[in-house]
């Protein structure tokens, strides 16, 4: 990697376990900032970390429902505990990372109104460091259209992911905060036909 390259880390946190959540952000701080940022011939930084990973698809893996709030308690418990491993002037908390705009989940109750109903940023050390809503936006998945390289940023795959989130993206920046489309995968995730 260039020296300076950013990245965007995501602890996915869908294991339910907060020990092992807070064991992932310690090796993600060591590696960025300890021994593990030593050890690279150029200097890379972590300019942002995911917690949780389309959290509204978790009440498939505990057989019961998951909502918001659940999410929210998530966050402000683990974000609370290893905020203070990084050095937060040049690395920000994201939240989430949902694929529920998504309607094939049948998701519309995951909106990023309601992460802001369930105070998400009760804390505000966790407020101040938290400056994007990350969402994950897929194009075309399910229908069996094949895009080929960069399609998926045409003007109408854009307007469409806007249009479909205009109301998520309002309510975040009423909060101070930014709207993201982390990604824009189509398929099976493939290098190539992610925008």
């Amino acid at each position: 990697m260039p020296a300076g390259s950013s990245f965007h880390w995501g602890v996915n946190g869908r294991s339910f376990n907060d020990t092992e959540s807070i064991e992932q952000f310690k090796l993600l701080a060591d590696s960025f900032y300890g021994s593990g940022q030593a050890r690279l011939q150029n200097p890379v930084y972590l300019k942002e970390i995911e917690l949780g990973n389309q959290p509204d698809t978790w009440s498939q893996l505990i057989n019961a429902p998951y909502f918001p709030h659940n999410y929210t308690m998530l966050f402000q418990r683990i974000s609370s505990q290893v905020i203070d491993f990084f050095d937060t002037s040049l690395t920000g908390f994201s939240i989430g990372g949902n694929g529920h705009f998504n309607p094939a989940y049948n998701s519309l109750i995951w909106t990023a109104s309601a992460l802001f109903q369930a105070d998400i940023f009760s804390d505000p050390k966790i407020k101040k460091n938290t400056p994007n809503l990350s969402n994950h936006a897929y194009c075309r998945i399910y229908d069996g259209f094949i895009p080929i390289p960069g399609q998926l940023m045409d003007k109408a795959n854009i307007r469409g992911n806007l249009s479909t989130n205009a109301n998520d993206i309002k309510a975040t920046r009423a909060e101070g905060k930014k709207f993201i489309f982390v990604s824009l995968p189509f398929g099976q995730w493939r290098p190539t036909l992610t925008s």
